[in-house]
């Protein structure tokens, strides 16, 4: 092959003799030393074999390229050696020895794809922000392949090898090689000036067929190797911002046919073609449907020895601070999907793959690393409706402005709903299958154990427990209603995720309780049998209670667990769940018994911690089964009771529809419309504000843990997460999501925001190359407000964010570099100032629709408070709610300079 003029660089590492798997694809997953955990099974695999015939092993050549050639970007595998991974943006190996992955250190930074040339799998190209490199040797040296585009190093967006037959992504458009990178030409027959190209695929089935997927024009195909293109739209969402068609990134073709070709859209799913890219529909059965803001783009693979199965990993925003990613498989092409694997939320994962190594697994890859998880796992259980009470109750009230429900079975909260039933789990083959029914309590109890408060005492069993894949022949007896197997012993009063799953352990309903205060027929007694084993824990009140609790667990010789619950007062707070050991927090399995009834658990840790989550479409229709439709939001709040109501984040904003244009969030209703919380259109969104008990008395006060923000300041921004922050901005030939940080949905770190309830912070510029922040947290700034619908675009100056900053900081993603940090005064950073217009932000999501003057300017709340029924507390959070309702109406009227009203009344639409 002809090659080019080389720069060459060494990467210190060991050799790695590169060739491919066959018939398995190139891949990219990757790990590194932190591990995500998946929460579904993750069992052990069996390895192919190395051997092929030489027509599987063309075949895998073939496919392995046509995928790599996406912008997932995957593994390129050895059958003599360990693959070669793209991890985020950087360059990762599998050690055959532990099957662990280490970052290679490469001259480059900022990968954004991995490929193998399609006729020699040995020569891979690294497409980077620094430009095209190639190895001829694994990743052990890298050498520039000069382009001669200016300027130079040129930025690649894409790469595709055919030999030497090059097509590379520029910010000035798609460029072919046809002497192995010696000299490139715009290709242009057919295809806009200054394309952004994003994804470039070659058909394994027919290599003179070319896909490219770009930033704002769509998607183009060449039939004969890319002298003529021809643009294929038709059917294809338009984007979120200005650009009449979705961005494309991953695209991917059927092996065995040209003609079918799956696309990843921004906010819409999943579209499929199956001639050539003439028309495109959406398949989406089985998928979340339409996005409420931009993440990543679906991410999707296929597996070569069944074309019509399908994978695919969605990060769906289910609100404001959490993003859902979820594992999906396909075995008809797209026609249906079923989740198979939860993974862990808020990770921006980068790639997926079927591994190339074992076949029956799939490497999903982020910037970290790699999870790993089973590609043929049974789908994910759809959960049965909880018991819904949507008329209310008698205790249901308006006590002023405050909307108060009081939840007396765990319908509106995640309260404790096991009271007067048994829980079976039956064990088989180290797993347990659970059931709920009618209680069953032995009154036999046995004898009484002299515990004290966060006590345990071993008991000798006379037969051997089956527990998992293990047996034991001694337990441990806790005073806070738990139960470990062994000899390991500990005196943790409350739950606590970490050592739940750290060690052998019955969770009975743990919570802190105080068995030397109970009354005298009660405590913790146990009774042993030949067969069985009775614990039972006697009228014990919760640590500086008055409560009365009372349950069991029965422990059978074959390896049955028996747990009942005859009289339980703590809603909140005690967990249920029985865990082998030797986990850490993240290989929890999260279960509701009840709802989960019949269900066979994974054979790891498995619990229901009753937090006190609430379930807002619930709340909703009870709400609206006695209120009208006049309200554009709910804030729903849980009592002082309610140990966490949001189940993750602080608080959070639920949004439920859009219709305003250029704010950089699709038009259109997300996760069930108005409807499916009792609204007949008119509700946008619902405010989850977690639990009363984590705010000051004074709405003012800043909240403990939460810097800057006092609670008005929560409010602000979860309120504000309506409209806010999402815009991205035209910078050159592309957009910019810069002045984006936590989850693209807050302002960055490093902009300029004014002191933004959306974060970001004031910056001051000190006139010498460096910054100092000032204010944090204080109003809507001018640019929010526009976004609002509350102030013109003439109104709105320039505005700016700090390009390289020197202040070194991880605050919760890696690849963000600090963006993604809370507001913070008196940090002082150095960097390269750039100026922001409106114009730029309108030229990437276009106009604001409807404009100032004619969006809406006032908005009604309705304050909701949530409680266990017969709560004694119920008047003390009524009082200091209604001092944050109150001030809350002052507070949003200045925060956006006058022009906003906020109105939290209940009326009766009159």
């Amino acid at each position: 092959m002809a090659r080019g003029p080389l720069e060459t660089c060494h990467s210190p590492s060991t050799p790695l003799f590169l060739s491919l798997s066959p018939g398995r694809d190139l891949s990219d997953g990757s790990q590194g030393e932190n591990f995500l955990e998946p929460k579904e099974n993750t069992n052990m695999y069996r390895t192919l074999a190395h051997g092929a015939n030489q027509r599987s092993l063309r075949w895998g050549i073939v496919l392995s390229f046509a995928i790599l050639l996406g912008g997932i970007s995957y593994a390129v595998s050895s059958v003599q050696g360990p693959p070669l991974l793209r991890a985020g943006q950087h360059v990762m190996r599998r050690s055959h020895e532990s099957g662990r992955w280490q970052r290679l250190h490469t001259p480059f930074s900022g990968v954004r794809q991995l490929v193998a040339d399609m006729e020699d799998s040995s020569v891979i190209y690294a497409a980077t922000d620094q430009g095209l490199y190639r190895s001829d040797d694994g990743g052990e040296t890298w050498q520039r392949v000069p382009t001669g585009i200016r300027p130079e190093p040129e930025t690649i967006t894409a790469v595709a090898a055919v030999g030497d037959r090059l097509f590379i992504g520029t910010l000035e458009g798609l460029w072919l090689s046809r002497d192995g990178g010696r000299r490139w030409q715009r290709a242009t027959n057919g295809l806009p000036e200054r394309i952004l190209p994003l994804v470039i695929q070659v058909a394994p089935s027919h290599p003179s067929t070319v896909y490219v997927g770009t930033e704002r024009d769509g998607i183009f195909r060449s039939h004969d190797g890319g002298i003529h293109w021809q643009a294929g739209n038709r059917g294809l969402p338009h984007a979120v911002g200005a650009a009449p068609v979705t961005p494309v990134e991953h695209l991917l073709i059927d092996p065995t046919n040209e003609n079918v070709v799956y696309v990843a859209t921004e906010v819409n799913g999943l579209y499929k073609s199956t001639d050539g890219g003439e028309h495109w529909r959406p398949i989406n059965h089985g998928l979340p449907g339409l996005f409420p803001y931009r993440t990543y783009h679906p991410l999707i693979t296929i597996d070569p020895r069944s074309p019509q199965t399908l994978f695919a990993v969605l990060g769906y925003p289910v609100h404001s601070h959490k993003v859902e990613n979820i594992v999906y498989r396909s075995t008809d092409g797209g026609g249906h999907w079923r989740a198979i694997h939860e993974l862990s939320p808020n990770v921006r994962f980068t790639s997926l793959t079927i591994d190339p190594l074992n076949g029956t697994q799939l490497l999903i890859g982020y910037e970290g690393g790699v999870v790993t998880v089973s590609a043929t796992s049974p789908p994910l259980p759809t959960r049965r409706s909880p018991r819904l009470n949507e008329m209310g109750t008698a205790a249901d009230m308006d006590i002023g402005d405050i909307a108060v429900l009081q939840d007396g079975d765990g319908t509106l909260a995640h309260l404790f709903n096991l009271e007067g039933q048994t829980l079976d789990l039956v064990l088989s083959r180290g797993r347990y299958r659970g059931s709920v029914r009618r209680l069953i309590f032995d009154t036999n109890l046995g004898e009484r154990l002299n515990l004290r408060r966060n006590d345990m005492v071993p008991v000798e069993l006379p037969f051997a427990f089956p527990f998992f894949r293990e047996s034991f022949t001694r337990i441990n007896v806790g005073s806070n209603g738990n139960v470990t197997l062994g000899t390991l012993r500990d005196r943790i009063a409350r739950p606590n995720m970490s050592v739940f799953a750290s060690r052998p352990r019955i969770a009975v309903l743990w919570d802190d309780y105080d068995p030397p205060a109970a009354p005298e027929d009660g405590g913790v007694f146990v009774r042993v049998e030949t067969n069985h084993v009775v614990i039972t824990w006697n009228k014990v009140p919760e640590t500086n209670q008055s409560d009365a609790n009372t349950f069991q667990v029965v422990l059978f010789r074959n390896g049955t667990i028996r747990m009942s619950y005859l009289e339980v007062d703590n809603p909140t707070g005690g967990l249920i769940g029985v865990s082998p050991g030797g986990e850490d927090a993240n290989a929890i399995v999260d279960v509701r018994f009840e709802e989960d009834a019949g269900r066979t658990f994974p054979g790891r840790p498995v619990a229901e911690f009753f937090d006190g989550q609430l379930d807002l479409e619930t709340i909703g229709r009870r709400f609206y089964a006695s209120h009208p439709d006049i309200y554009d939001f709910l804030v729903v709040w849980g009592g002082s009771a309610i140990l966490n109501g949001t189940g993750f984040g602080f608080a959070f904003y639920r949004p439920i529809q859009n219709d305003a244009r250029g704010i950089g969030l699709p038009v259109g209703s997300f996760g069930g419309s108005p409807r499916a919380f009792g609204s007949d259109g008119r509700l946008q969104g619902v405010l989850n504000m977690n639990s009363l008990r984590f705010y000051p008395s004074d709405p003012h006060q800043n909240v403990p843990g939460l810097g800057t923000n006092s609670t008005l300041d929560i409010l602000g921004q979860e309120a504000g997460h309506r409209w806010l922050a999402f815009v991205e901005f035209r910078d050159g030939n592309r957009n910019s999501n810069e002045l984006l940080g936590r989850d693209f949905a807050h302002w960055s770190f490093f902009f300029d925001s004014d002191a933004s309830e959306m974060e970001g912070n004031d910056w001051r510029d000190n006139g010498d190359g460096s910054f100092t922040t000032i204010a944090a947290t204080e109003r809507y700034s001018a640019l929010d407000q526009y976004v609002m619908g509350l102030r013109s675009a003439a109104d709105v100056a320039d505005f700016f964010f700090i390009r390289n900053p020197s202040r070194q900081q991880t605050c919760f993603d890696p690849a963000m570099e600090g963006r993604d940090c809370p507001p913070q005064l008196n940090v002082t950073t150095s960097g390269t100032r750039v100026d922001v217009s409106l114009d730029q932000i309108i030229q990437a999501e276009g106009p604001r629709v409807p404009p100032a003057g004619q969006a809406p300017t006032s908005f009604r709340q309705a304050f909701i408070l949530v409680v266990p029924e017969g709560d004694e507390r119920l008047m003390d959070d009524v009082e200091k709610l209604d001092r944050i309702r109150r001030a809350w109406e002052a507070f949003f009227h200045e925060a956006t300079d006058g022009r906003g009203t906020i109105i939290t009344r209940l009326t009766d639409g009159s």
